[in-house]
């Protein structure tokens, strides 16, 4: 089972790594992701992205805040993204979250009727 759920992970996380490279307009939808995760009163956010990623997300009219620090990590993935705030912190980095896709998918212990 664990052999089977390390399979789909690594081919899904080579899949999208690939479909980021072509078109990463999706790091928007990601992002506001991550910062609807936040509690609602934080607003003054560091996020760390893949530098491709932050540029992708500075040519979308009105997305960026002013109170929002974006930093590029070259380290993370593109479609990945760390949120800081004064109280909170989202890792809403690609791996995590194919984690914890493939956690609820293989972790569901069904039993049969």
């Amino acid at each position: 089972k664990q052999l089977l759920a390390d399979l789909v992970a690594e081919i899904s996380r080579q899949v999208v790594c690939r479909e980021l490279q072509m078109d990463n307009s999706v790091i928007q939808t990601i992002v506001s992701r991550a910062i609807d995760a936040l509690p609602s009163d934080e607003t003054k956010l560091t996020i760390h992205l893949n530098p491709a990623d932050i540029s992708a997300l500075e040519n979308i009219a009105g997305f960026v805040k002013p109170e929002w620090q974006l930093l590029g990590d070259e380290a993370l993935e593109l479609g990945s993204c760390l949120i800081m705030s004064a109280n909170s912190y989202v890792d809403f980095t690609s791996s995590t979250r194919l984690k914890d896709i493939v956690d609820s998918t293989f972790n569901n212990d069904v039993v049969d009727p």
